[in-house]
């Protein structure tokens, strides 16, 4: 099946009870979303508050140390329940992820209630998995960040030093450009990088029903992702929906509430579904 094929299947299925995909892609937005909006008003008025003690203060040492005390340890509470809610948001997703597939292969037909059927994570201890495996991706892609950062951190080190030596108008100018071509490259990479553990979610269903449903997940996601032309397939998918992400970006965020997150995920659900046929049948 080809991109437009599963597309055009994954919008089908989204179509006939978009009410219920609806409900079980919303809740976990609508958790980030109060997060966010809650973290970043309290963190504005923390800051405020905190530097306009420190400016008042700014003669006396002890006040000045206690007032950035209490703005630090604000900050590092805040990036502690922003780590719980990602985690929460993440197993919920987990279980969403199941659900599609399960809904485009056609295993298990729309539930009557969507709400309790986004909680699908939480049920037999299937959350365990799903805590393993944000733990495995949050670490695999901070290793990936890490490289990356390192790898730009050096060419930009280089190209500065070519730009002062060289003192030239176009030389700079060259030097920029490359720069900005090898951001691109980089962060390409990393993105490629970052897919093989994009099937695990999927992964953990089918590893499930063979009693191996931990690392036969992980091994099967890295299966699936180490060959090429799955892997240019499933960039090729991500970069085709480019396109309704800068949609929804305009229409903060309601785009994606009311259709466009329920499509993509069906569609990825579906694209894991594709390459394990292809798979069976080689």
């Amino acid at each position: 099946m080809d991109r437009i094929q599963l597309k055009e299947k994954a919008k089908r299925l989204v179509s006939e009870d978009r009410g219920y995909y609806f409900t079980i892609t919303f809740v976990p937005m609508i958790i980030l979303f109060i997060y966010n909006m809650i973290a970043n008003t309290a963190g504005y008025i923390s800051y405020v508050t905190s530097i306009m003690n420190m400016a008042q203060h700014t003669t006396n040492i002890e006040d000045f140390s206690s007032n950035l005390s209490v703005l630090m340890s604000f900050i590092g509470i805040g990036s502690i329940i922003g780590l719980l809610v990602s985690l929460v948001t993440a197993i919920i997703k987990f279980g969403v992820r199941i659900l599609m597939l399960k809904s485009y292969r056609q295993e298990e037909a729309a539930g009557e209630s969507g709400i309790e059927d986004s909680l699908y994570a939480f049920k037999d201890s299937r959350w365990l998995a799903a805590l393993g495996f944000f733990v495995i991706i949050y670490l695999y892609q901070l290793v990936v960040a890490g490289a990356a950062g390192i790898i730009l951190g050096l060419i930009a080190i280089i190209l500065v030093f070519i730009g002062i030596a060289a003192n030239n108008t176009i030389v700079t100018v060259i030097l920029i450009l490359i720069g900005i071509l090898a951001l691109v490259a980089v962060g390409i990479v990393a993105i490629i990088l970052n897919n093989f553990t994009s099937q695990l979610n999927y992964a953990f269903l089918d590893a499930s029903q063979k009693g191996d449903s931990f690392s036969g997940a992980i091994s099967q996601s890295f299966k699936l992702m180490t060959k090429k032309d799955n892997m240019m397939q499933f960039f090729n998918l991500q970069a085709s929906f480019i396109g309704w992400s800068i949609l929804n970006e305009l229409t903060f965020g309601i785009l994606g509430i009311v259709w466009w997150n329920a499509y993509a995920e069906m569609t990825y659900a579906g694209f894991y579904d594709e390459i394990v046929k292809k798979e069976a049948q080689a």
